[in-house]
């Protein structure tokens, strides 16, 4: 069994020994804030001046996509191929507007034009929440017909929130607090933190934040303590952490405040063995320049992309989980994807031994297969995020899949 799990988690960790980014400028009109990738190939990024530039070709080409808004994009997320969201603020006191795709983002539609939006998250298609600039958050349970104003003991802008699942979330204001809700934001718990600027959370329990002073910090207890390492960019304000497996991160900034007066200066700090060491990655082509990044997303093969400073997008095909890389006849047929906990999986003649793991690593179901062709799988009572599912065969080799439950 542990041989197993550590067979699992290397693939899911293979491919970042060598890294190597490349810098790819688009015809934004300036800095890019939010960075989405949506499929493999496809990936938007926005920012200033209402700027959104889309490509279909994993960055080798990139086109403009009119908004019809000078608005700030702050955040971008696809539920699938067609339909979108933007997060949008007007960089001043004017309200700013929610934007909704249904066709690739060709074409966006404003949905709500009352508050300023700096950050958004979707547990689920119908359900969404999105940050507002005065510290409220709102609320959508159908999609975005309709829209409820949830009130956080805050008058500061709400920039970061992550919902685990349609209840469980939390929410981040630049005033360093954190703030966490287990009934769909209707009361929350306010916690401080100084100096943490960026959160992200792998399940109710676990999860990352980086801070104002260059340190990365973890906690086994839903964001009550932080444990702080700190990096090598002391006084460096980092701006984003994300996981794009159980193994893989990536930590980006930011601002070198080391003089007393900030500097816009790129870092990027990896880790492959789920956060427990981090890297300074120096392999970037502006190492030493006056760029920031932003914000990083990573693509289902785990590409990351990093939306940056003039115009800019870094990527690294050399970085990959390990999952979406397999061939196509190594893929699994999984469905419905995402569920409740419930699916089932279509299963190759010689699969032997069917395993699924969470997000940290835990071995939540075991079942070795009895000829079956299909197999179906109940999780129990699981927590909402993202597992591993892996099928083991006669021969050794393993197939994998994604599993996300909701």
């Amino acid at each position: 069994m542990k041989n197993y799990l550590i067979l699992v988690l290397a693939l899911l960790g293979a491919g970042s020994a060598h890294s190597q980014w490349s810098e790819m400028w688009t015809p934004a009109s300036y800095h890019l804030y939010a960075v989405e990738a949506v499929t493999d190939n496809i990936v938007f990024a926005g920012g200033y001046g209402g700027s959104l530039v889309r490509t279909e070709d994993a960055g080798a080409n990139w086109e403009a996509i009119p908004i019809g808004s000078s608005n700030w994009i702050k955040e971008i997320y696809f539920h699938n191929e067609t339909d979108g969201w933007l997060a949008t603020t007007s960089g001043s006191s004017d309200p700013a507007d929610i934007y909704k795709t249904t066709d690739g983002g060709f074409t966006w539609v404003s949905v709500r034009d009352i508050e300023e939006y700096s950050s958004m998250s979707w547990p689920t298609e119908q359900v969404g929440y999105f940050g507002t600039w005065s510290g409220t958050v709102v609320k959508t349970s159908d999609g975005g017909q309709t829209w409820t104003v949830l009130d956080l003991p805050s008058t500061e802008n709400v920039h970061v929130i992550q919902f685990i699942d349609a209840q469980t979330g939390f929410a981040m204001t630049t005033d360093y607090h954190l703030y966490r809700t287990f009934d769909g934001g209707n009361s929350w718990e306010k916690i401080y933190h100084p100096g943490a600027s960026q959160i992200y959370f792998k399940d109710a329990n676990n999860g990352y934040c980086v801070t104002t002073s260059g340190k990365i910090g973890t906690t086994t207890d839903g964001g009550v303590t932080f444990s702080y390492w700190q990096t090598p960019f002391v006084n460096f304000k980092l701006k984003d952490i994300y996981f794009s497996s159980p193994m893989n991160g990536y930590v980006i900034g930011g601002l070198d405040c080391t003089n007393g007066s900030c500097i816009t200066k790129p870092a990027i700090l990896t880790t492959t063995d789920g956060g427990a060491t981090w890297v300074n990655d120096l392999n970037h082509p502006l190492v030493g320049l006056e760029r920031g990044f932003y914000e990083i997303d990573c693509t289902p093969n785990g590409t990351p992309f990093i939306a940056g400073s003039d115009a800019l997008v870094l990527k690294n095909e050399s970085m990959t989980s390990g999952l979406s890389s397999l061939d196509a006849d190594l893929s699994l047929n999984v469905s419905p994807n995402p569920n409740a906990g419930t699916f089932s999986v279509t299963l190759p003649t010689n699969a032997e031994m069917i395993r699924v793991h969470s997000g940290t690593g835990k071995l939540v179901y075991e079942e070795t297969n009895n000829q079956n062709d299909m197999l179906e799988i109940d999780l129990g009572s699981v927590e909402s995020g993202m597992y591993f599912l892996s099928v083991e065969l006669t021969n050794g080799a393993s197939r994998m899949a994604k599993v996300v439950v909701d």
